[in-house]
């Protein structure tokens, strides 16, 4: 039996390891909240990983049955032959790596003793189409790993699981709203395709892709991109005789050989025009995917129609009857000299009354500079099609509304002082692009701000020049997981979205309360005078958390633990008035329930 003080010290050193504990975790969560693309977050996780576990190294990998390649590590030299080529995998190495574990010299994974590891640890990131993705936390020495060791991995990996995918789908949104309807100022069918399939590897993370462009069940046109030079695969006939298998906005797979084929159709008046390609992606967002699907169509419809406008003039009126785009010829006082029927079922125009009517009058006003400078531009540039140029703008409409119209402007054929317009309403696709970066910016459940949101807002702040100091809150809820475990986690994701209409009506800010990820928010409080201001908004947070909810018809109440910061704006940055705020949050917790503590920076 141990005497008193024996006991005391073990006490005093149970407390201690706890703390150390605590204290890794709150490193880890913390490098997690800074911003970043997926692969820098990555990058810093595997610094700190390395550094709290004393690890010789750390790396995330991705495995199949046959091969594990590692993707990022800390500890591998760059020209490290196991990270350029992988190393070749066990059956039973690739069964062990399937589930979280932790493992002694003697039984080390032959796979990763090949590193030069004799102590490690690992945990599930993610899985995708063919390959699992794992953390690998490993030490050259035999030194035994901590008892919590793996369970704080476990947790912290399964963060990291949900950073990734909300930056990666992030990052491809604004992809999407930044270069997708790009696709359409391409006016040749084969450049739609190049930059089509260049889009598709970036938004897939495959190794290769494919654009092919087809008419009536054949082929009429490819394009290739690639990380490497030679393709590993190819589009075959067999392949895009398969409509059967594609109906819009389905995703349709086939293995071949050892490697996962996904393609998708996109289609013109219900006809496929082209399908894309992604050979072994590493992820596939089906959403994503057929906007960019839905772009490569408008595109390859709007090629086809340049390409038989270079012909000329007679050529011109005897197909716009027909199509429809607008289509008018504009002489050289800028005035219409014809217009296409078009005209009416699209603006509410009649094409006869718009002859000799001036074009600019009826753009809009803040929009005529620009438009002015697009007709000198296609008017002076060379090449084939000859000066063309593209413009977005507001236009009148018969009604007296004004709608958002895209023109491709290129002198008439032969002609220094004509210009022919080719033009479409583009309202729908104006609100597609709002939509997508709003989305790129908002919490999909709650609709609050985003992380990137909200670290965008601090950093305007900071570089605003008031005098006066920035306060910020970072609370999460207390019991949240017990809730899940007991409602379920659709009634969880009610409970989130109605804490977010009760705790967005306490102030009358635009954006600035931020959903981080899970149960944690974010408040930030542009002008504050002290940490007075700061504790009454965290007051105000935990009352109104304090009436309980009703979610599926059962009464939930909640609290939260509630850190606030007070920084001034000229020694501050966002990323060190989170930390701040997160501190104190986890200082709140360890006191008590539904606490409030603050620290003045």
């Amino acid at each position: 039996m141990k005497s008193p003080s024996e006991r005391v010290d073990d006490a005093l050193a149970a407390v201690r390891s706890a703390h150390q504990d605590t204290s890794r975790l709150i490193r880890l969560l913390a490098t997690l909240a800074e911003p970043g693309s997926a692969a820098s977050v990555v990058d810093r996780f595997l610094i700190v990983l390395s550094d709290v576990f004393a690890a010789d190294l750390t790396l995330v990998a991705d495995f199949d049955q046959s091969m594990l390649r590692v993707r990022q590590s800390c500890g591998l030299a760059d020209d490290s032959e196991i990270l350029n080529r992988g190393v070749p995998l066990d059956s039973a190495s690739a069964a062990a790596l399937s589930t979280a574990g932790t493992v002694p010299a003697q039984q080390v994974p032959r796979v990763l003793a090949q590193l030069g590891l004799t102590t490690v640890m690992w945990a599930p990131l993610t899985r995708e189409i063919e390959t699992t993705s794992i953390i690998v936390v490993g030490r050259s020495a035999d030194r035994d790993l901590g008892t919590l060791d793996l369970p704080i991995l476990r947790s912290v990996t399964d963060r990291l699981s949900l950073v990734i995918a909300e930056r990666e789908r992030t990052n491809s949104l604004e992809l999407l709203a930044s270069s997708g309807h790009l696709l359409t100022r391409h006016l040749d069918t084969h450049s739609v395709l190049v930059e089509s399939a260049d889009l598709l590897r970036r938004l897939t993370g495959a190794p290769e892709t494919w654009s092919v462009a087809v008419s009536d069940g054949l082929e009429t046109g490819r394009a290739h991109s690639s990380s490497t030079s030679e393709p590993s695969w190819q589009p075959n006939e067999s392949l895009l005789a398969r409509w059967d298998t594609m109906t819009a906005g389905d995703l349709w797979w086939l293995n071949v050989e050892d490697r996962s084929i996904v393609g998708v159709a996109a289609f013109r008046d219900s006809e496929p025009c082209a399908v894309l390609y992604a050979v072994s992606p590493r992820s596939v967002d089906k959403d994503m995917v057929a906007i960019l699907a839905n772009y490569t169509a408008a595109a390859i419809v709007n090629a086809a129609l340049y390409d038989g406008l270079h012909q000329n003039e007679a050529f011109l009126r005897s197909i716009t009857d027909s199509i429809g785009d607008m289509v008018a010829i504009i002489d050289v006082a800028g005035k219409f000299s014809y217009a296409s029927p078009s005209f009416a079922s699209e603006l509410g125009y009649d094409p006869a009354e718009l002859v000799g009517l001036r074009l600019a009058s009826l753009v809009h006003p803040d929009h005529r500079e620009a438009f002015g400078r697009a007709l000198e531009l296609s008017r002076s540039a060379t090449g084939y099609p000859p000066g063309v140029t593209k413009v977005e703008y507001r236009m009148s409409t018969g009604s007296g509304e004004w709608s958002w119209v895209e023109s491709a402007i290129r002198l008439s054929p032969g002609s220094r002082d004509k210009f022919v317009f080719s033009s479409r309403v583009i309202d729908d696709r104006k609100r597609v692009e709002e939509q997508l970066r709003r989305e790129a910016r908002h919490d999909s459940l709650t609709g609050l701000a985003n992380r990137g949101a909200i670290m965008q807002l601090l950093t305007d702040l900071i570089s605003d020049g008031s005098p006066r100091r920035i306060g910020a809150l970072f609370f999460d809820l207390d019991g949240f997981k017990a809730i899940n475990d007991k409602f379920g986690h659709e009634a969880g994701d009610i409970l989130l979205k109605q804490l977010a209409v009760r705790v967005r009506a306490l102030w009358e800010l635009d954006d600035n309360l931020a959903r981080l990820g899970g149960d944690e928010f974010l408040l930030v409080l542009p002008d504050v005078s002290g940490r007075t201001e700061v504790v009454d908004a965290g007051v105000q947070i935990s009352e109104a958390l304090s009436v309980p909810f009703s979610v599926n018809g059962e009464t939930v109440s909640v609290s939260a633990s509630i850190g606030g910061a007070v920084h001034s704006r000229e020694r501050s940055s966002p990323e060190a008035i989170l930390r701040a705020a997160d501190a104190a949050m986890y200082s709140a917790k360890k006191q008590g329930i539904g606490l409030v503590v603050t620290t003045d920076g």
